[in-house]
């Protein structure tokens, strides 16, 4: 099947890839991986990324700046003081504001009145008058000291409402230059990431655009920037395109660094400007289309061609010699990887608009498989995994031609079997499922996706999924193990600590129902995880795993999703528990693995396996499997200690794990993750790494890596009287394991201070 979800491209010489560098000399390190991506405008980039920067003008009323004695000091109360000299000041912003008088500290007061509601942000002043601070309504909305990076509020505005502002200069440099700009204009980078919430990697913790310093972008033709990956690489600084999220994507995949080129250039049709070389004339419709070289689009066979200052493949050939341009002087362009050389990694193409006419649309897959081919024949990459992403104007309600791309380029995907040569190397991302209206878009423009921030991410995040598909199917390998050496690694650990401690313990119940409040999550003091890990240690254990977020959906990390954690301000413990899981067992040389429930309707609607901020009662289950990726994604990005993932009830009507399992490697390539859901853990590899059963065995003729799990208690969570079975019961039960191809994972209760009880102390 085609993905479905949230070149291209051209190559280069690949200068002996893998084992030699650029220079044809062996590499020390790992070559650097390069990705080329291609196509036209909206492979360029037309995100937006914000409302665009307005300087002041007529929103600033009765603006006054007072001048106060000496230089400013973080103690003095201007409010209090009585100043020096007070002026008006009929001119404010624009490019000649009303100067101001000099002298001792300036602040100035007045009004605000936007002419539209929204959220805004401000920059007062600019260069040395930049160091100030302004409030807008008694709140700070901007803070930029002396040596030190400007920080930032927004502060929503309604319509023709007046608002007072303070601005309090911190040197003597003062002026009444300032820009302000809209920080929530539907669909833009801005709302989409800082009011929306999502895609939360793309801001750092200072609420700055992330700068990726393991990958580099490169664009040439157009969207020309050169620089470590970040907001701003689309057709202007302004605006992105999909190598932002695709770039993410490869650099959390890849150990090694990663380059992007990206080649590509608006209104442009594969049939005729990009058409590759070798690509032969054809007829439709009684008119000759042009092949290769030609300089007459069509004509009338019998009739006078008319030529034109171009050629047909003249876009292709543009790209190709930008992408040599950049790597046949690699050591050049890319200094700090010089001595690694470079591996062409793969490709990846967004096209299709401009061939949406019926001659062109006819010939579409035919001339895409050739593009395929051409590029990876003239680059000396015959394999390289391409990826491509459909067309997606208008979404499902798509007509006419355009239609005919869509489905060549569905058609080419190695997955349907129509092109067997493409078989694991080519698949094709649908991306009509992420096309936004427009009254939730900067603006109505189809043809560019109405400049939808979401959607170009959207976009990028599939190519990015499918790539890393790709990349694990053709080597057969994830980060520097095979799929299989990994799963035999963990076989190897035989014996591992199931810690069932959360919300339950304190409930006296095995599953919780609805949401109880933070504060009964009471161990009465901090929770001695060292104890747990010696406890392990004593009984030959190797590996543990901590149920972080279990029925009841309360967290046992500090969640950037949810406040229902132990971090929440009615929570006692105010501790990230799993960090102190990790560190107790990571000191004692023990691994470290971290279950997470997953919604699933089985449960039954009263045990609420989501926090309350996706509860399903008021969320769709897109909402739902979003918020749990998101979860996901952040434990593994904080803890990178974690080498496995327990994944409890993945029902794959609700989360396939082929999804879920594609992200975890895609963020970590070495992470295991196992599966207790039954089919999709009968099904084994690829889709999950371990296969698990709960208190009983595999059968005796099972060879998956599987994980048997076995309760020292009568239940899985501390209850008042609960006693310990025998150390020969359960040794039997592990012997059993083990001879079944299975790692016997025991399950020690803490109870509701964090202790194990002594009977189970006894029996480890």
């Amino acid at each position: 099947m085609t993905l479905r979800r949230s070149f291209h491209t051209i190559l280069v010489m690949m200068v002996c890839a893998s084992a030699f560098g650029a220079a044809g000399k062996p590499n020390k390190a790992k070559a650097v991986k390069v990705y080329i991506l291609s196509g036209q405008s909206n492979m360029v980039g037309i995100g937006q990324v914000s409302g665009g920067t307005v300087r002041w003008g007529d929103e600033i009323l009765n603006p006054v700046v007072s001048v106060y004695a000496g230089a400013y000091s973080p103690k003095a109360d201007y409010d209090r003081m009585t100043p020096i000299t007070t002026k008006a000041l009929p001119a404010y912003g624009g490019t000649k504001p009303t100067p101001f008088p000099g002298g001792g500290t300036h602040v100035v007061r007045g009004f605000i009145r936007m002419k539209t509601s929204g959220v805004y942000e401000f920059n007062p002043g600019y260069s040395d008058s930049s160091y100030n601070i302004m409030e807008v309504d008694g709140r700070e909305v901007y803070r930029k000291e002396v040596g030190k990076d400007a920080v930032r509020q927004g502060f929503k505005f309604v319509e023709g409402t007046r608002y007072p502002f303070k601005i309090t200069f911190l040197t003597d440099a003062a002026n009444g230059l300032g820009w302000s700009w809209r920080t929530d204009i539907p669909g833009t980078l801005d709302t989409v990431v800082k009011v929306d919430k999502k895609f939360p990697h793309l801001i750092d913790d200072k609420g700055n655009w992330t700068v990726r310093k393991d990958v580099w972008y490169r664009g040439v033709v157009t969207a020309t920037a050169n620089q470590w990956l970040t907001v701003g690489c689309g057709a202007n600084a302004g605006s992105i395109g999909p190598e932002l999220q695709f770039g993410h994507i490869m650099g959390d995949f890849h150990e090694e660094p990663v380059i992007l080129i990206k080649a590509s250039q608006g209104n442009r049709s594969l049939a005729w400007d990009i058409l590759p070389p070798g690509s032969e004339r054809y007829t439709f419709e009684g008119r000759t289309y042009a092949g290769y070289k030609d300089t007459t689009p069509s004509w009338i066979e019998g009739q006078e061609k008319k030529p034109v200052n171009w050629y047909a493949g003249k876009q292709y050939d543009d790209f190709v010699q930008g992408v040599h341009d950049v790597l046949d002087n690699f050591s050049a362009n890319f200094p700090q990887y010089s001595d690694r050389g470079y591996e062409i990694a793969g490709f990846a193409w967004w096209q299709g608009h401009k061939d949406g006419n019926a001659a062109h649309a006819s010939r579409y897959e035919f001339n895409l498989v050739n593009l395929i081919k051409s590029f990876r024949a003239e680059f000396n990459a015959p394999k390289a995994p391409f990826v491509i992403g459909t067309i997606g104007f208008k979404g499902w309600d798509m007509a006419g031609p355009h239609v005919t791309v869509a489905n060549a380029q569905l058609a080419v995907s190695g997955d349907t079997g129509k092109h067997p040569e493409f078989a694991g190397n080519v698949l094709t991302a649908e991306t009509r499922d992420f096309w936004i209206d427009p009254a939730l878009s900067p603006r109505n423009q189809d043809f560019h996706y109405n400049g939808n921030a979401e959607t170009y991410l959207n976009v990028g995040d599939a190519l990015g999924q499918a790539m890393v598909k790709l990349v694990s199917a053709r080597d057969t390998r994830t980060g520097n193990k095979t799929r299989a050496q990994l799963q035999e690694d963990f076989l190897k650990l035989k014996f591992g600590m199931f810690l069932h401690y959360n919300m339950a313990t304190y409930q006296g119940v095995q599953w919780v129902e609805g949401y109880p409040s933070p504060a009964e999550f009471n161990p009465g003091g901090p929770v001695d995880t060292d104890a747990w890990a010696d406890a392990a240690v004593s009984a030959g254990m190797t590996y543990g795993v901590l149920t972080v977020k279990h029925v009841g959906g309360f967290c046992l990390w500090d969640s950037a999703y949810t406040t229902y954690d132990v971090m929440h301000p009615d929570c006692p413990y105010q501790q990230d528990l799993v960090a102190q899981f990790i560190e107790s067992f990571k000191r004692r040389g023990l691994k470290v693995g971290l279950y997470y429930c997953w919604r699933n309707p089985g449960f039954g609607d009263q045990f609420k396996v989501l926090p309350p901020e996706c509860d399903p009662a008021t969320h769709t289950l897109a909402e739902q499997n979003e918020f749990q990726k998101a979860q996901i994604a952040e434990l593994l990005t904080r803890y990178p200690d974690v080498f496995y993932i327990w994944n409890d009830a993945l029902d794959d009507q609700v989360m396939p794990a082929e999804e879920i399992l594609t992200l975890m490697r895609s963020i970590r390539p070495n992470v295991l993750g196992s599966a207790n859901w039954w089919s999709w853990a009968k099904k084994g590899t690829p889709y999950v790494d371990i296969a698990v059963k709960e208190t009983r065995h595999f059968p005796e003729t099972n060879q998956a890596p599987g994980e048997t799990c076995w309760k020292l208690e009568q239940g899985w969570f501390w209850n008042k009287g609960y006693r310990a079975a025998s150390a020969e019961a359960i040794l039997g039960h592990m012997a059993k394991a083990h001879a079944r191809h299975s790692n016997f994972l025991l399950n020690v209760a803490p109870d509701r201070q964090g202790r194990f009880e002594a009977s189970s102390i006894k029996t480890l």
